[in-house]
């Protein structure tokens, strides 16, 4: 079993865990020879499942990755040490799976540089997986978008629903094909709504010949207000 690698692009990468860290503390990192998944397995039929791929060409410079599960490779670490090592490098770090008294690690090695240019080393405890607890890890397969559309700058959604909030529980966002997306909030005191128009949304190239909704027929789900609005 070998992994090592040269990471490139160390923002976006600090960028994708601290993101997936609002979701969970734990994490499975699977890296294939084409992309690094970062994996939040449900545990109940109510709890949150998270599958993000990112091209290994966009984190790394250069990869190798050899081991028995057809040279990909599984573990299991805590997001937050993983956000510690990431903030110590500039730019750019090796990266590599070793071993301390016999207990694997992800090791950060990066160079900052000064007057006295300085070497800085940082060891991320993972936890190695079997192929045995691994085969319940498959990516989800999700149903034909009813409608895709491009959001708002997210600054300004949060402000918006920061405010919505304190109006109600429940907010329910409207979609539809014709550019236009409606966040509201009803109760039986009052009756807010908040109309976005114009929004782009993705190509046909992207759509996968999925059918879509009447181009003015919403979709429109429901979401819960009672969770704190999480920021990047």
């Amino acid at each position: 079993m070998k992994f090592q690698a040269r990471v490139i692009d160390a923002a976006l990468f600090l960028r994708v865990v601290q993101t997936i860290e609002k979701t969970a503390k734990e994490c499975v990192l699977h890296f294939t020879r084409t992309h690094v998944n970062f994996i939040i397995p449900s545990t109940s039929p109510d709890n949150v499942q998270l599958w993000s791929a990112v091209a290994v060409s966009r984190l790394f410079s250069t990869y190798e990755v050899e081991s028995l599960h057809d040279g990909a490779l599984w573990m299991e670490l805590t997001l937050g040490h993983m956000e510690r090592a990431l903030r110590s490098v500039e730019s750019e770090a090796d990266v590599k799976l070793i071993k301390k008294r016999g207990a694997p690690f992800l090791s950060f090695e990066t160079r900052i540089e000064g007057v006295q240019p300085i070497t800085v080393e940082q060891d991320v405890p993972v936890r190695l997986l079997a192929s045995s607890q691994t085969r319940s890890l498959v990516e989800p397969q999700l149903p034909d978008p009813e409608v895709q559309i491009f959001f708002p700058p997210l600054k300004q959604i949060r402000g918006v629903v920061d405010r919505l909030k304190g109006m109600g529980d429940h907010l329910t966002l409207l979609a539809n094909m014709a550019g236009e997306l409606t966040l509201k909030v009803e109760t039986d005191m009052v009756g807010v709504s908040v109309l976005y128009r114009n929004l782009d949304h993705p190509s046909s190239r992207w759509c996968c010949g999925s059918i879509y909704r009447t181009i003015r027929e919403p979709s429109h789900p429901l979401c819960s207000l009672q969770k704190k609005v999480q920021r990047p």
